[in-house]
């Protein structure tokens, strides 16, 4: 199973031009070419991953795309309400049984699902076209795939269990660096083990790089929970923990903006010395010599980098996404070509 440069076209123009809001369904149902399905899903369940995989060297694509689903998958399951959370765990237990042969239970759709919601309930339906793609894949990605996906189960399981147990909140450094490494820390580390064998088709993981490769996954978490502070409170979680210890001490149900303020400035500070790794990082995989592989590598982190400006700046606001996101793309396609990206 080979990513063509016509497969490239195609997702670059879904990524620009599909209805997140309003998923073809019926169309997608009808699908039963594994590659063609993977690829098709992809922009109705993903939003800025999804650009930054079409953007990949073209070895690297299909392995993203397919571990990616399942990481949709894993999520899908952890973000249903209406299931007790024994069940969750069973749910996310069984997603790494999947690629060794087991069916994935489809649960039962809530009352008016979301259209992302049906796009990914969809997903988990035709999950055994996602494993048919999953056995095209070269052993070595097939390996990171299953690493990864057996990591984030157990870690989204130790997460249940900690939630569960603050009553929806992280309430030490150690908690949240742990809960960061389970969804988002891994993700690094299969990332840079892909990249590895694209580049240099042999893996070099010593402790101090799969730090460096932990924390850049982690960087993309904390500016993401930095933005959604509000939104996850109302959800019923809090990430970050000095806010989290104050509600579960206080028992405080209402959250002023000084209370987003503080936990904002908060994760700038956990984030500001994480930036650092990024230099090191390319260093590590002579970027700068693989013109498209630095641009969607970078894309990500412009991205982030300039939302943590703005919060450091306190002049973040939902409204700067959009522009955030052209500014981020511009940057990432000089990258492509060689021009600097800043991480001050």
């Amino acid at each position: 199973m080979k990513f063509s440069p016509l497969d490239r076209i195609q997702l670059l123009y879904k990524n620009f031009t599909v209805a997140r809001n309003n998923p073809p369904l019926t169309k997608l149902q009808n699908i039963s070419n594994p590659k063609e399905f993977s690829l098709a899903i992809l922009p109705y369940v993903s939003r800025t991953f999804s650009l930054f995989i079409s953007l990949l060297p073209k070895q690297t694509v299909l392995p993203c795309t397919v571990s990616y689903l399942y990481c949709r998958i894993l999520d899908t399951y952890e973000d249903l309400n209406h299931i007790v959370n024994k069940d969750r765990v069973m749910l996310l237990q069984g997603v790494p049984r999947h690629l060794r042969g087991r069916n994935l239970i489809v649960p039962p759709a809530q009352t008016s699902p979301s259209p992302e919601d049906q796009a990914s309930l969809l997903l988990i339906e035709k999950s055994n076209l996602v494993r048919e793609a999953f056995f095209t894949l070269p052993r070595q990605p097939q390996a990171s795939i299953i690493r990864l996906i057996t990591t984030m189960s157990e870690g989204m399981c130790w997460n249940i269990n900690v939630f569960e147990k603050n009553h929806g909140c992280l309430t030490t450094p150690a908690e949240l660096q742990q809960y960061c490494y389970n969804v988002a820390g891994c993700v690094g580390e299969f990332l840079d083990e892909l990249f590895q064998w694209h580049y240099n088709n042999e893996i070099i993981m010593n402790k101090e790089h799969t730090n460096v490769c932990a924390h850049l996954g982690e960087i993309l978490q904390m500016v993401n929970m930095a933005k959604d502070i509000e939104k996850d409170f109302t959800e019923g979680r809090v990430y970050e923990p000095h806010l989290g210890q104050a509600i579960s001490r206080n028992g405080t149900h209402d959250l002023t903006n000084e209370h987003i303020h503080q936990a904002r400035q908060k994760f700038v500070g956990y984030v500001r010395h994480l930036f650092k790794d990024i230099p090191h990082y390319l260093s590590f995989h002579h970027y700068r010599r693989v013109s498209l592989g630095r641009g969607a590598i970078l894309f990500p982190f412009i991205m982030a980098h300039h939302i943590y400006k703005t919060m450091e700046n306190n002049t973040y606001s939902p409204k700067n996404n959009k522009k955030i996101l052209l500014t981020s793309l511009n940057k990432s396609i000089l990258a492509m070509f060689g021009k600097k990206a800043r991480f001050v």
